[in-house]
């Protein structure tokens, strides 16, 4: 198979890695439509390629991953609005509690945003006066901080109803509260996906089909979901040969 991936230099080595002797033949570069149209899958590893993408249905739609429209992925990328979404649509168990300021700590996020760049943990008074231009910013938004070591993702493929692969990674961190992205794992493992029927649920409310992710930490047993990534996840990479041969075989059924 030819898989054409966007440009991301940072995730080729990884890509490269995961698929050493499978016999695919992989490649990065821009998606002009040339190069989409000589691909047999096409995957998009940023937010913009994906925008692309979902604007050329007529490139994309016999992908063997679906890609999204444009207003499905601008809305899974607005984390403020897509949580509001959800709630409408009766997920707010599931979403940790918005516009929280009373009570430390809480997270203060930016709607918008990666890897956890622009997140910061309001730990006390003094935090929130020196966070006060970002809290008053309405690019950015408070949220409950759901305490524990333990964070976790969830990497799938929805696609016509079903879900042909799924794969569940247990981060472990060295304190309850943090932020991953600037803040790394101590240790990572795979682990059972116990909520995939949730998250199936919530991605057919919103119409979504394709690769993504969810991140979320547990509290007594309940999925607490922080975010969705509507595109492939980094922690991915080094596996993503093993959803690639999934596909293949759900090809023979």
């Amino acid at each position: 198979m030819r898989i054409l991936f966007s440009e991301k230099s940072d995730w080729a080595a990884d890509l490269h890695e995961s698929f050493h002797g499978s016999g695919h033949d992989i490649a990065f570069g821009p998606l002009t439509a040339a190069a989409v149209r000589r691909a047999d899958l096409v995957v998009p590893l940023t937010i913009q390629a994906m925008l692309a993408m979902g604007d050329r249905p007529d490139l994309v739609s016999d992908n063997p991953i679906p890609i999204p429209a444009r207003a499905i992925t601008e809305l899974c990328d607005d984390k403020a609005r897509l949580n509001r979404v959800w709630a409408e649509k009766g997920f707010a168990d599931w979403i940790p509690a918005m516009g929280v300021r009373d009570r430390y700590p809480y997270i203060l996020k930016r709607s918008h945003d990666i890897w956890g760049r622009h997140s910061h943990i309001v730990r006390s008074a003094d935090d929130q006066h020196r966070y006060a231009k970002e809290l008053a910013d309405p690019a950015f938004f408070t949220q409950e901080l759901v305490l524990g070591t333990q964070e976790y993702t969830t990497h799938m493929i929805r696609a016509k109803g079903q879900t042909p692969a799924v794969l569940t990674l247990q981060m472990t961190f060295a304190s309850e509260a943090f932020v991953k992205g600037p803040e790394k794992p101590v240790a990572r493992a795979v682990v059972d996906s116990v909520h995939l029927p949730l998250f199936n649920r919530m991605l057919d409310a919103i119409g979504f089909e394709g690769l993504c992710c969810f991140n979320f930490k547990e509290r007594d047993g309940r999925p607490m979901v922080f975010e969705l990534n509507p595109r492939m996840g980094g922690t991915l990479c080094k596996q993503f040969a093993s959803f690639v041969a999934t596909l293949g075989e759900q090809r023979k059924c």
